[in-house]
């Protein structure tokens, strides 16, 4: 107890200096409103391909620090809605979007928070009322985090504060807490768009967005049996996230299309020489279906897993030349990263199997139970790794 105690009043004192101190693009509709005067939310939109290093934008991971002794575990949460999606009319385009809210959580053998980091793919794809697609499938969205001030939620801030810096605070809110103790953060309704908007003294001047979804993350990373590793004095935890919607299809007569958005999730802990000592990874791959009226077909409350989450039901081992489900094969390659740096990563030796396969490991230690492209992951590797903190 004295152990937690030590911990948690670290954490506070650390926290209190942090806070004094397509269209695929996401639109800047999370924050609640002043109490006094509503500000005007902005409906302007920030392109995708904006500088990502931005007002220090392409920080995903949390500032604060406690004490890591010990084993320590490393989990990844995601929190995926389409219940914002709409139909098309003949005055206005639809659109199928994807919200995706992601957590990676170090924490310790008593379940204390080591370290948190957040983001969130807000992900567009738009069509016309004959169910055509009228978005750039070729377009790469940037995550929240990584528009930085380009998100743009600042101009509407009753607080002054942009979404980047709401998730880093909350994050650092979560640092030295237990999962308990992070569910049980008290919340308010401001309106029905923001029911859970926290009402925490601490996180006042920093945080009105509305957190439902962050805590769901941080639960889902931490109940999730992820990795178990032995921590050291300096490690970081960083979260990337990669999203591409060039899967998306077109609806014709009989045949309804997909607004369809994949995400390659990476997770990873480093130590201070930037060998990784743990990985989680996962991917989000979320269809919005629409008919050739332009109407949403999809059942925009229905739950949403990752492929991980799927599991067996996730159905790849049956044309599985290594028979392995994707989720074996995503968490033998993981695996296969710990030890490793970032170069040791990116030098894996891989081979292009056919256009939907071009980079398959081929290295020994994985032929037997990795037969899946990996490209976005090395990547995803590199960019949570550059991401960590």
């Amino acid at each position: 107890m004295m152990k937690k105690f030590l911990s948690i009043l670290l954490s506070t004192v650390m926290i209190a200096g942090v806070l004094t101190g397509c269209s695929t693009t996401p639109t800047p509709r999370e924050e609640a409103p002043a109490a006094e005067a509503p500000a005007a939310e902005t409906t302007e939109s920030k392109t995708a391909e904006a500088d990502a290093t931005e007002a220090g934008a392409a920080d995903a991971t949390s500032s604060a620090t406690v004490p890591a002794e010990g084993k320590l575990m490393a989990g990844l949460g995601v929190s995926t809605k389409i219940s914002s999606s709409k139909a098309a009319t003949a005055d206005a385009e639809g659109t199928a979007q994807v919200d995706s809210v992601i957590a990676a959580v170090t924490y310790d053998s008593q379940g204390v928070i080591v370290k948190c980091a957040i983001d969130s793919a807000q992900t567009k794809i738009n069509f016309n009322d004959k169910g055509e697609i009228t978005s750039d499938l070729n377009t790469v969205p940037s995550t929240k985090v990584e528009l930085g001030a380009n998100y743009g939620m600042v101009k509407a801030s009753a607080i002054g504060k942009e979404w980047f810096e709401q998730a880093q605070a909350f994050s650092d809110w979560t640092i030295g807490k237990t999962l308990e103790e992070v569910k049980g953060m008290k919340v308010k309704k401001v309106d029905d768009a923001h029911p859970m908007v926290p009402d925490e003294p601490d996180l006042t001047a920093s945080v009105s967005v509305s957190v439902g979804d962050f805590i769901a993350a941080v639960e889902k990373a931490m109940t999730s049996g992820g990795p178990q590793f032995e921590g050291t004095a300096d490690i970081k935890t960083g979260l990337s996230v990669i999203t591409f919607i060039k899967s998306s299809k077109p609806a014709a007569e009989g045949e309804d299309g997909a607004g369809q958005v994949d995400s390659a999730i990476v997770a990873v802990t480093v130590d201070g020489s930037g060998k990784i000592l743990a990985s989680v990874m996962d991917a989000a791959q979320t269809k919005v279906s629409f008919n050739n009226k332009g109407e949403i077909t999809a059942d925009m409350n229905a739950p949403i897993s990752t492929k991980v989450e799927l599991g067996a039901n996730y159905g790849m081992v049956k044309a599985s030349a290594i028979g392995k489900e994707w989720f074996e094969q995503i968490h033998a390659f993981a695996e296969w990263t710990v030890g490793k740096t970032v170069a040791e990563v990116k030098g894996m030796q891989v081979k292009k199997v056919d256009d939907n396969h071009p980079a398959v490991p081929d290295e020994a230690e994985l032929t037997a139970s990795v037969s899946i492209s990996v490209g976005d992951y090395i990547n995803g590797v590199e960019k949570a790794a550059a991401n960590a903190k």
